[in-house]
């Protein structure tokens, strides 16, 4: 089932950030963005090479993007590198697990390794990418500031991480800033 186009269309002028995750029934949607001069924030998740055919239009078309580690060919500092110049893509992060995430902006020609935080017991990692990308783009959204960003994503991330499932362990927004503040490990 195809969403509808005009719903789409109406939806779009209202929005700042168009978040088109790579499923095929939003690669229509790319371009709309673009000509709409949205800011596209996407996750290709697990991918392990450039020119990857079922992809490459998110990559293409991504101002945000988001990926694993898991499959990349090369160093995630390379692999945003080759992103970056490949696609003149703006942000680019990649979660890195338990060794925490990587940022790269490329207009600071930036790119920075966070380590992960803990903030209580891993419980079940199901959901974190997404809980990191979702919090990302929340707070990007707000500030415009990626660093910023990154660091409130990582504590929603790892609180998440601390309950069964991928749809529990949610934070508010008070209750994250509550976090971000206190000491954490």
């Amino acid at each position: 089932t195809d969403y509808p186009l005009k719903s789409y269309k109406d939806a779009i002028k209202e929005c700042d950030i168009a978040i088109l995750c790579n499923i095929n029934f939003n690669r229509r949607f790319l371009d709309i963005a673009r000509k709409n001069g949205k800011i596209i924030a996407t996750d290709v998740h697990t991918i392990k090479e450039i020119d990857d055919s079922y992809n490459s239009d998110f990559m293409k078309s991504a101002t945000i993007l988001f990926q694993s580690d898991e499959n990349l060919p090369c160093s995630p500092e390379e692999w945003a590198k080759i992103v970056i110049d490949r696609y003149g893509t703006e942000i680019v992060v990649v979660g890195l697990g338990k060794n925490g995430v990587l940022l790269s902006v490329k207009k600071d020609n930036c790119t920075k390794r966070y380590k992960a935080v803990y903030t209580r017991p891993v419980v079940n990692t199901i959901g974190a990418g997404d809980a990191l990308f979702g919090s990302f783009v929340h707070f990007y959204n707000k500030t415009s500031d990626p660093y910023y960003s990154i660091e409130k994503a990582k504590i929603f991330a790892s609180y998440k991480i601390g309950e069964n499932g991928a749809a529990n362990g949610f934070l508010t927004e008070e209750k994250l800033d509550e976090i971000s503040y206190s000491e954490i490990d």
